[in-house]
């Protein structure tokens, strides 16, 4: 077996999301400190996402984690929404 010493655990749990078709990592074009609005998730109807998990890749919210309440598609545009407010607004760029 090949050792990867630069493969994160994060990088585990991204390529075992994929495997399992369970996983999609997104790109912020927006939002708030209750939303993610995104323009490349164009799949499925409203609420499609609720109850999914929302885990911060980069930005100010960098780690933390959210439990999706709501999910809305609009214009090919994804609003994702939470209940418990991330720590600094959704930037442009941070992802997910």
């Amino acid at each position: 077996m090949v050792v990867l010493q630069s493969f994160t655990r994060e990088d585990a749990r991204v390529a075992v999301g994929y495997n399992l078709n369970a996983i999609h990592v997104g790109e912020a074009s927006g939002g708030n400190t209750l939303t993610i609005v995104d323009n490349l998730i164009v799949l499925g109807a409203a609420n499609e996402h609720k109850g999914k998990f929302v885990r911060f890749t980069s930005g100010t919210n960098d780690g933390a984690q959210r439990q999706l309440t709501a999910s809305s598609i609009t214009s090919n545009v994804t609003t994702l929404t939470w209940v418990l407010a991330a720590a600094a607004s959704v930037s442009d760029g941070d992802t997910y």
